[in-house]
């Protein structure tokens, strides 16, 4: 019963530490094998097993170091994977041995390891740090510089002597001041502006329009280029150079035509430009992110927000660069849910204390639902006999509200069923009458019926003669005028309904077709 105890407890362990370490699941793969050693050693110490100063113990209690780490498949990563498994022959040797010995030198060289690494670590990112800083610094220069070049060359054409001031001079310019003074500096304005004078003299569907002002502008440029230069770089500007471009400002002043050029298009992000760029949220900076799912999942570790370019520096376990991205993209990856927040880490310690809380609450459970289940025993055994009674009662009265019930459903039925066929005989005899109503209404002045005797022989044959509308009443003769025959039309309706009158024909073409007929007879006989 020990065993089964200590393997009990162990797998437990072992499965919320699996759960909720918060570990690589590929790391925690590894982890999980452990279970059979400290069954093991639960069985043989009990509760020292997991003393403090317990080989397994201080071991897992390092792991929380290796929150960072994924199987990369890197050099770092390998190492890890390889130091794992010298432990796990460590552990195999103490087993085979039945000796502790070489497992605690084991823990006791990665305890060492551990901290050398974590030492090595904070030194290259510190390092690191400063060098992307620099780095940072130096792009967002670049990138202030393209993007006031790019907005103010969009769509212009100038001489070619223009874009070669820009890009040999001006543009270098730009981008050591963004560096050194920043866009918020005189110098950054002066040059700007000038830039922007520049560009409006040399091109003419810009300054063409208003002469005096081009005049008066042309003749400050070449000092104001030099003052600016000499302000930022403290050397004087190329003179030479500087001859060149006034003798392009006197050309476009006097109104001569100057061979002009496509500027060059230059891609750029207009976010430069603005004095802000997008913070990072706080409390992410510092913290570990995950991609990916599974045993494929890459972590990474916000280490610093780089504010001069507005973007993110990113390591991996060891201190080692991993990516810089922008804050928008890592805001986009995160609201997309492509980058997880890690959540807090679980370290053994607190595993432990969780699952042992967690069983001592198990265990008083029990004894609390063993004496719940003895009260209610007797309580059940009390009300058995009451409910059984109670049941059989209520089952007598409802198989009698059962059969009540379904003879009122058969008597309703039968009900339905015999208002429903007399509603359809009487729909039925109402269509007859309408219909013998039709052909009585459908006989014409000139049409024969056949009026038969009680017996139901045949007899005597009439035409109709005169049909009064107002009473309803019909006249009927026989073929000679005579046997005058007066019949109402509720009279005749009866006489059909009782098949006393056949309706031969509805007009005089009867007549006609038997006159013809005899007249056949009669020559004949001839």
């Amino acid at each position: 019963m020990r065993q089964v105890n200590a393997a009990y407890l162990s797998d437990r362990m072992m499965d919320v530490f699996v759960r909720k370490s918060g570990l690589n699941p590929a790391l925690i793969k590894a982890v999980a094998r452990l279970r059979f050693w400290l069954a093991w050693k639960l069985a043989e110490q009990g509760a020292e097993a997991l003393a403090v100063t317990a080989p397994i113990k201080r071991w897992l209690d390092t792991l929380d170091d290796l929150r960072g780490w994924s199987d990369t498949g890197g050099r770092s990563s390998k190492q890890v994977l390889e130091r794992l498994e010298a432990f796990y022959k460590a552990v195999q040797s103490a087993f085979d041995a039945n000796d502790e010995g070489p497992l605690a030198a084991f823990v006791d060289n990665w305890h060492q390891e551990m901290e050398v690494q974590r030492e090595r670590r904070d030194k290259l990112r510190k390092r690191l740090l400063e060098t992307e800083r620099g780095a940072a610094r130096q792009r967002a220069a670049e990138q202030r510089a393209r993007a006031l070049l790019g907005r103010v060359l969009q769509g212009r054409r100038i001489p070619e002597l223009m874009t070669e001031w820009i890009d040999r001079y001006w543009q270098p310019l730009l981008r050591q001041i963004a560096l050194e003074q920043g866009m918020e500096s005189d110098a950054w304005r002066h040059a700007g502006r000038l830039l922007e004078w520049m560009v409006w003299v040399a091109d003419p569907a810009l300054s063409d329009t208003d002469r005096d002002r081009l005049y008066q502008v042309g003749e400050q440029l070449t000092d104001r280029i030099a003052d600016v230069w000499k302000g930022v770089t403290g050397t004087a500007f190329d003179s030479g150079y500087l001859d060149r471009i006034q003798s392009l400002l006197v050309a476009r002043l006097q109104g001569q035509a100057v061979p002009l050029v496509q500027a060059p298009v230059i891609e750029f992000d207009g976010a430069w430009l603005e004095p802000e760029v997008t913070p990072v949220p706080g409390g992410f900076v510092g913290q570990w992110f995950v991609e990916g799912q599974g045993v494929g999942e890459q972590r990474r570790y916000l280490f610093a927000e780089l504010r001069e370019s507005g973007e993110l520096l990113w390591t991996n376990g060891n201190g080692v660069k991993l990516a810089v991205t922008s804050v928008e993209a890592f805001l986009g990856a995160q609201g997309s849910g492509q980058l997880r927040l890690l959540p807090p880490l679980n370290s053994f310690a607190d595993v432990l204390q969780d699952t042992l809380a967690g069983l001592g609450k198990v265990l008083e459970a029990q004894r609390q639902q063993r004496k719940a289940a003895v009260e209610h025993a007797r309580l059940q055994a009390e009300s058995l006999k009451k409910a059984r009674e109670e049941a059989e009662a209520r089952a007598r009265a409802d198989a009698e509200r059962r059969a009540l019930a379904e003879e009122q459903a058969r008597l309703a039925a039968e009900r339905e069923a015999a208002e429903a066929e007399a509603q359809a005989e009487a729909a039925a005899q109402q269509k007859r009458i309408s219909e013998l109503y039709a052909q009585i209404d459908g006989i014409k002045l000139g049409g024969w019926i056949e009026l038969k005797d009680d017996d139901g022989e045949e007899g005597l044959r009439l035409k109709l003669a005169v049909r009064i509308n107002a009473s309803g009443k019909l006249l009927f003769v026989d073929r000679l005028g005579l046997n005058r025959r007066e019949i109402l039309r509720d009279e005749m309706l009866k006489y059909l309904q009782d098949g006393k009158v056949r309706i031969l024909s509805g007009g005089a073409e009867f007549e006609d077709t038997l006159s013809r007929v005899v007249g056949r007879i009669r020559v004949g006989k001839q």
